[in-house]
């Protein structure tokens, strides 16, 4: 379940409690509010995005580096 899918959830649960005073204590969540939160869910979900390329990228980078110095180990050994 992607955190779009999880939040849309919540705003399906919270649309019918907000109308419902005894539902909830909380007070409800505006419409703004909603769209802030999803906006920043979505905000979120893009560094995730963009942070594990920058993993993938750096796991690439030190497999390499680890490579190298396997060959360069092996070679100061002959």
């Amino acid at each position: 379940m992607t955190l779009n899918q999880h939040v849309g959830g919540f705003h399906s649960s919270r649309s019918v409690s907000c109308h419902t005073p005894a539902a909830s204590s909380h007070s409800p969540v505006a419409p703004t509010d909603i769209e802030t939160l999803t906006r920043r869910a979505t905000e979120l979900e893009q560094r995730i995005l963009d942070l594990r390329g920058e993993l993938v990228e750096r796991d690439e980078g030190l497999e390499a580096a680890r490579a190298a110095n396997r060959e360069l180990m092996a070679q100061l050994n002959r």
